[in-house]
Order: structure tokens, then C-alpha cells, then sequence
């Protein structure tokens, strides 16, 4: 797998001292820089003298690096002396196998050259920052180096024992399907009041020299501008404002002067009330409690919404009787009534010039954070319009023009091809007319389908079904991103295809969906699953399609079933109905929804037989589905490559093939070490074999043949269902549906391995194999090089559909993921194809 830079923090002549987390760093002046893995100990010095400016002038006496050591839930930070090139290659290793922790922190000391330390700085503090000093240490005017603990999985972290370093084979978000319809509950599931723009993917922009031009960090959260597009960069910034610390509460001051944060603790419930009420004063701000019991509080700011997102939720520790800030969104967006006056002069250039550094670390910023951001700085209450269109041109300043990143779509295509062989490209154009005359020099964008050659690689090793939806996009034109998504052994999801379009109709799901059977989903059997949108459903019926298994997404059917019958009760059977994996559980749900109300019941009965059995009952599906009701498999895709859909088009494809690049590394590497430590199966399927093993001492097994593959399983325990279950080991099926639908042994068919002592890892598909995840991103991706030495533009001028530019008038329409068939299905277009494209 190729190597990626790394993001450093430098800390020039900072000290260290000791707090809660263990040491910290903290200078006047720290700096970001970008690494190369491979780097000496003297290459690494030398670069960090050029971005410090002391080339000539100083030299590097000592080199610190803050290396962090996996303890519970969190880490603790060490101290670590680099002194050699082996160093060096140990410290980038380490690195890279935390891989929770996106950048790694180095502090150093600075002499003369030839001559003595420059400052007495980086002698480690005697002080220990605790509850006592906890406010001294963060008031500072000095940056202290910030914590990037991310989010450490209670599975990865349950086995960690002692102050060790722990690799983890989690290099990156593990993207798991979860098929269930509600929302999992647990001890922080909350009502979610962060913005609806989820996090994406880290991405990785390929850099053409060994580092970029040194960044500065802002000590008070100033914003970052880089020469690279941040939302092609791995960085996670959120994560640098978090604070892990496993020591005693920390001491808030009650006045309501300092700003809240996560990890924030208090020693009981009543002074973390006390402390959010004075921080609202003290703000003029108002906000209502949401929730409030023994174990949290909850609150949002009165004006909740647009004009605000402000919330806070605190939660008793399960470690002590403390209380802590898990959650925090803020500070306060909302303005008094005096602010509320707009000014003529601050256009949206204006507010272009003062967004722009937010939205060059982050183009998936929202409007309203946005809005707060002028509002605060200039004292105007500036509409969301005018903001929006400044974000539209500080998003083109740095990825490109909206209209011309269409005519550099063909270009970087017709690159992708030359450079990547085997990169599918179909590209539909029309005849470009302005006003009445046709221009002979330019065609006008229709539609265009792309898929990267890894990726028809990696299909071949994925399940045999693949799920499409599609997702709006965000930008000065109107469009539509449509997706296929295919999931490995490891339930780890997989974008495989992708197509621009300019809205949903026939045409365009023909088109998607016959590119991706066509040159992708190429296997016999493959299943789709789609919702019910009128447009798929045409598409799929039209001859030259080539799907001949497709079924729906429970969740649509259900909330298709919802808008018609407003019974919750009702819906969760029918939901039920279509998750079981026997005819009669099946039958006992639907009979249950026929009897609940004498006057709606038979119009859900007759709602519900129009619907076609195959398509949404799994236990008709033959086992197709391999578990999946749901296009969850796409919506999860949302996370993964949402921020795409505030970018021109051109940059949608570029960030499609970084990101799936990042994929493909970070899963590759995780494969590669499961393979290395002797897995034989993906860590999904060892955490369902070990949970289906613990009932096996409560059933009695009896064998009905010589062969031994034929049984009848007795539950003892069970109470009011079906106690006996006939296994068929030889066809893999049993009583209860699970074997047949999941395509690997479950409690039933693993006790009658057991007591006929047959190996189960026999009945297991071969998909769950680590042999197979590994081959799913195997297939690597290929650098593309520099922007211009990419080969020109031949052919016709590419421009977009004026027809399809958003509106200059009025607040621009706020568009989302599709939830089931909200757009009316319109008439076929005439297409024009450009030849050999």
C-alpha cells in the first residue's frame, strides 16, 4: 500500500508539562506541516528548520514526540527522545497504527548554531495541572497542544489491559451496516441536535512535493488556509478540541466566563446546572431542558434551529459520581434583538472574503455556522441567502469555477482513463444552444456514470448485492448523485459506481443502473435493492436493463405504510413481517396488523397485497438479501461521501477517487493485519459465531443420520415459541430461517457441529474469510499526477444545463436524501451520446 504524508505539530522551543492526559506541549507559535513517512532524522530536522525560518540560524538540540498510550476508554501521553533515523521509523509506525489519532505532535528545543540553547523552554514543568489549576492552564495566552483522542470503539478498547501501547487494527471509521429500522438505544442516545451535515471521511490529496507549505496552528481557533483543499486532507479537526481526562473533575468557574467544552467535569449534577445557567446569562442567552434525570441534562438554546444550534448534554460519569460534558454545540449563534439590522455594503463578496478560511478547512460548513461567524464579526443579522451565495464563491475559489469545473470534468475523465486503465466512463452530452442558435463549439451535460477499476476488482469479492439511492447536491446547479453500494465480509461498506445526473426519471435510473449491471455488477445473481421510486421501477422493467433480482427497502415500504395508516403499532408489525425468517412468524404479524382495528385493518390488508411478496418478506428471498432489509447500505454512504455535494462537479469525481483511495488503504491495511495474526475470519462474523455459541449448553441435539448432517435441535429454555429446529448441515438450512438467510451457521446449526464434532468453519460462505476482505481492496489505486501536466481538452466545450441553475431569488431550497418517491416521474428526454465516450 502506498505511504501518506502525516500531519505534524510543530512546537518550537514549547514546554511540557504535566496534566490529567499525562505530558503536553505548549509554545507561542506552534505550526502544522505535512511529513513524508520515510523521512531521517535529519530530513525531518531540515524541514522543520525551513517551515520555522531557521534555516542558517539555529539548529534542533532535542526532538520530543508526545506518543500516546492506550489506557481504558482513552489514551495517555508519553514522552519519547528522537535521536535516531530508527526513531524516526518507529515513531511513524506507531503512528500509523493508532489510527484513532490523526496527526502526531513534536516538541523541540532551538540553540545557535554552534552555540548554546536559545530559550530555557522545553525543560518539562514541575506543576501538575489538575482540578485545582484546571482553569490557569487552559486560560493561557500560549497554545497548548490540543488532545486528538477520537472516539475508541468498546470492543478495541475491552481488551486493552495496563498502560501499554495497544496497535489497533482500526485505522480508520469502521463503516458497519446496522439493518435495524429504529435507532439502536444506549446510555447516550439522545435526541441528536448537531447539524444535519454528518461527517465524512477522511481524504487524502495526492501531494507532488515531500511536505506542503507549513500552516499556522491559530491558538484561539482562528481559521486555517492551506494551498490544498482541506476537504481532500485526512485531518479531523473536530477531534482536536476534545478533552479525555480520566483524573478528578475539573474546576469550572461558576461566573460563566469560559467557554464549555467536551470532557469538561463537574463533581455533581447540581454544579453542572449551575454552570450552564451562568454561562447563558452571562451570554444573555436563554435555553429550556430537554431532558433531565439521575444520569443526565440535556438543554438547547431557545431559539433551536435557525438561528441557533447551541446544546449541551451532560452526563454522569460510570467510573465516578462526576458529571461530564459528553456532548457540546456551540457557543451561541442567536442575537439579540438590536443586531437584527442588515448593512447594504456587506455584500456577499464581503462575506466571501471573511468565510472563506472556514470553508477552505471545511466545505461542508454550515449556512447557519456561517451566519453566526458574520454576524459576530460584523454586528449585521445577514440573511441566509446572501450567506449562502458566499459559500457558493468561496467554494469556487478554491475548487473552481461552477461553470467551468464542467468543462474540466471531461478533461480530468479523459485522464482518469489514460492514466488509470480500465476507469468506466459513460458521458451523455446535448446540443448547447444560446437562445436560439446552436453553438458548434460546445455541448451541453446530460449525464455522466464512472467507476474506478479497483473498484469492479473489489465487487468480485463483496456480497452479491449491491444497494443505490441517490443523494441531491448542494451547489449552484441543480443535480442528483446517484451510488452503488456493495458491503464486504467484514459488513464494512463499499462505494463501487457513481453517476451524475441532472434529476430522477426513468432515463437516468435506466442509464445508472444498466452501467453499473453492465460493467460492474457483472456476476450472475447479483441482487438490488432500491426503494420503491416510480422511476427505478421503469427503469428496471425496461428491456436491456439486466437485473433480474431486485426487491425494496423495508424502511420506505414502511414509511410509505405510515403516510397511509398512521397506526405505529401497525407499522411494527409489518416491519416485523418482513424481518422474519419463517413463513410463520411472517403470517403471525400480518394476522396481528389484520386484527388490530375492525375499520382500518382491511385497507392495510388490502394496502399490503399489492406490495409483492419476494420483494419485501426475507424469508422468500432464498437467501439473497444476506441479511440486508434496508438501504441503510447507501443512507451510511451519506456520512462517507456527503460533503462531496457542496462541491462543482468536477470536484465530485476528484474527491469520489481520493476518498475511495483512503478507503481502500485504511481497509486494506486492517485486512492485512487480521491475515498477519492468523485470523481465518473477519472480525464480524468471530463476534457473531461467539454470540451464537453461548446458548449452545442449553439445547439438546439429536442426529437423524449416518452421514451426521441431518439433526433436531431442542431449545430447553425456551418458553411459549417453537422449541425444536431441524438442521440440514448438508444445504445449510434450519427451522429457524438464520442459516439460509445469513449464509453462516447460528445457534442452532453450530450445536449440532458440536455435538457431532464437525468443524462449522466448513458451512461458512466464503465471503466472510479474511482472504476475501483482503482481495476486496487489494487492488490498489494509482496516483494521479499534477493538474498540468494532465493531457488538454480535446473536443467539444462542456457546459451545464442553464435551465438547472439554482434560483438568484429568494432563500435557496435546503434539499436532503431521498426518503421515498418525492419527485414525479417525467417524461424520456432526447440524448445525443458523444461518439467513443
Amino acid at each position: 500500500m502506498a505511504s501518506e504524508n502525516v500531519y505534524v505539530i510543530i512546537y518550537p522551543n514549547g514546554e511540557i508539562s504535566h496534566t490529567a492526559e499525562g505530558i503536553t506541549f505548549v509554545c507561542d507559535d506552534p505550526l502544522w506541516i505535512m511529513i513524508p513517512p520515510q523521512t531521517s532524522l535529519q530530513e525531518l530536522k531540515n524541514l522543520i528548520l525551513m517551515h520555522t525560518g531557521m534555516v542558517g540560524k539555529k539548529e534542533i538540540r532535542k526532538l520530543t514526540y508526545r506518543m500516546p498510550v492506550a489506557v481504558a476508554n482513552s489514551f495517555s501521553y508519553q514522552k519519547m527522545q528522537i535521536k535516531s533515523d530508527q526513531h524516526v521509523s518507529m515513531m511513524f509506525s506507531y503512528h500509523r497504527s493508532i489510527g484513532s489519532i490523526y496527526s502526531l505532535e513534536l516538541c523541540l528545543s532551538l540553540q545557535e548554531i554552534g552555540g548554546s540553547s536559545s530559550s530555557s523552554n522545553n525543560v518539562e514543568g514541575v506543576r501538575n495541572v489538575g482540578a485545582a489549576d484546571f482553569v490557569s492552564a487552559r486560560d493561557t495566552s500560549r497554545a497548548p497542544s490540543p488532545s486528538f483522542n477520537a472516539f475508541v470503539p468498546r470492543e478495541q478498547s475491552a481488551g486493552i489491559r495496563g498502560a501499554r501501547p495497544a496497535p489497533s487494527t482500526h485505522f480508520g471509521v469502521d463503516m458497519v451496516l446496522d439493518d435495524a429500522i429504529a435507532d439502536s438505544s444506549g446510555e447516550d442516545d439522545i435526541e441528536d441536535f448537531s447539524d444535519g451535515e454528518a461527517e465524512a471521511v477522511p481524504e487524502t490529496q495526492p501531494l507532488h512535493e515531500n511536505a506542503v507549505p507549513a500552516t499556522r496552528v491559530e491558538p484561539k481557533g482562528g481559521a486555517v488556509s492551506s494551498t490544498t483543499p482541506a476537504h481532500y486532507l485526512s485531518l479531523n479537526l473536530g477531534a482536536m478540541h476534545s478533552s479525555n481526562a480520566e483524573d478528578g473533575p475539573s474546576s469550572y468557574p461558576l461566573s460563566g466566563e469560559m467557554e464549555l467544552e467536551i470532557g469538561l467535569k463537574f463533581p455533581n449534577q447540581e454544579t453542572a446546572m449551575l454552570a450552564v445557567k451562568n454561562y447563558n446569562i452571562h451570554r444573555s442567552a436563554e435555553y429550556k431542558v430537554v431532558e433531565s434525570d439521575q444520569t443526565r441534562y440535556v438543554c438547547r438554546c431557545k431559539q433551536f434551529g435557525d438561528l441557533c444550534r447551541w446544546m449541551v448534554r451532560v452526563a454522569k460519569t460510570r467510573s465516578s459520581r462526576s458529571w461530564e460534558i459528553r456532548k457540546y454545540v456551540g457557543p451561541h449563534s442567536c442575537l439579540a434583538s438590536s443586531m437584527s439590522q442588515d448593512h447594504a455594503q456587506l455584500d456577499s463578496n464581503v462575506i466571501c472574503q471573511h468565510i472563506f478560511p472556514m470553508v477552505h478547512a471545511d466545505a461542508t460548513i454550515c449556512v447557519k455556522v456561517l451566519q453566526g461567524s458574520v454576524e459576530s464579526a460584523y454586528g449585521y443579522n445577514v440573511s441566509y441567502k446572501k450567506v449562502w451565495h458566499a459559500k457558493q464563491k468561496a467554494i469556487a475559489r478554491i475548487y473552481g469555477d461552477w461553470d467551468e469545473s464542467y468543462d474540466q470534468l471531461r478533461r480530468y475523465l479523459t485522464a482518469l482513463q489514460a492514466f488509470v486503465p480500465g476507469t468506466i466512463v459513460d458521458l451523455e452530452t446535448r446540443p448547447y444552444y444560446v437562445g436560439n442558435t446552436l453553438d458548434r463549439e460546445s455541448v451541453m451535460f446530460h449525464q455522466v456514470f464512472w467507476s474506478f477499476p479497483s473498484c469492479v476488482e473489489a465487487f468480485r469479492h463483496c456480497k452479491p448485492l449491491v444497494s443505490v439511492d441517490g443523494t441531491h447536491l448542494y451547489g449552484k446547479y441543480v443535480g442528483t448523485l446517484l451510488m452503488g453500494i456493495a458491503q464486504d465480509g467484514n459488513n464494512n461498506i463499499l462505494p463501487v459506481a457513481f453517476a451524475l445526473i441532472e434529476r430522477e426519471n426513468t432515463d437516468s435510473w435506466y442509464f445508472f443502473l444498466a452501467n453499473l449491471r453492465r460493467h460492474v455488477a457483472t456476476r450472475p445473481g447479483v441482487l438490488l435493492i432500491s426503494d420503491r421510486h416510480a422511476a427505478i421501477k421503469a427503469a428496471l422493467e425496461h428491456e436491456g436493463c439486466g437485473w433480474e433480482h431486485n426487491v425494496y427497502c423495508v424502511r420506505h415500504i414502511a414509511s410509505n405504510f405510515t403516510t397511509s395508516f398512521k397506526s405505529k403499532e401497525a407499522k411494527r408489525h409489518l416491519v416485523n413481517a418482513a424481518y422474519s425468517k419463517t413463513q410463520e412468524q411472517s403470517q403471525y404479524y400480518l394476522e396481528l396488523i389484520s386484527s388490530e382495528d375492525p375499520v382500518t385493518s382491511p385497507q392495510m390488508m388490502e394496502w399490503i397485497r399489492v406490495l409483492e411478496p419476494p420483494k419485501w418478506l426475507q424469508h422468500l428471498d432464498e437467501g439473497r438479501r444476506y441479511g440486508h432489509m434496508t438501504t441503510n447500505l447507501s443512507e451510511c454512504i451519506n456520512s462517507v461521501l456527503k460533503g462531496t455535494r457542496n462541491l462543482p462537479v468536477c470536484a465530485i469525481v476528484k474527491s469520489t477517487y481520493h476518498r475511495l483511495n483512503e478507503l481502500f488503504v485504511l481497509k486494506g491495511r486492517q485486512a492485512q493485519a487480521q491475515i498477519a495474526s492468523g485470523q481465518v475470519f473477519s472480525q464480524f462474523l468471530q463476534k457473531a459465531i461467539l454470540a451464537n455459541r453461548e446458548g449452545i449448553p442449553q439445547m439438546l441435539v439429536t442426529s437423524y443420520d449416518s452421514n451426521t448432517t441431518i439433526f433436531t435441535v431442542d431449545e430447553i429454555a425456551a418458553v411459549g415459541v417453537q422449541s425444536r429446529f431441524r438442521v440440514n448441515l448438508q444445504y445449510r438450512r434450519c427451522d429457524c430461517g438464520f442459516f439460509q438467510a445469513l449464509h453462516y451457521p447460528y445457534a442452532h446449526a453450530l450445536a449440532a457441529c458440536a455435538y457431532a464434532r464437525l468443524d462449522w468453519q466448513q458451512y461458512v460462505d466464503l465471503v466472510y474469510r479474511v482472504e476475501s476482505v483482503f482481495r476486496v481492496y487489494e487492488k490498489e489505486f494509482q496516483p494521479m499526477p499534477d493538474e498540468e501536466m494532465l493531457p488538454p481538452r480535446e473536443g467539444h466545450r462542456l457546459r451545464p444545463n442553464p435551465l438547472l441553475r439554482r434560483s438568484m431569488e429568494g432563500r435557496p431550497v435546503s434539499t436532503r436524501i431521498r426518503n421515498e418517491m418525492d419527485e414525479v416521474e417525467l417524461g424520456p428526454d432526447t440524448i445525443v451520446r458523444q461518439t467513443g465516450e
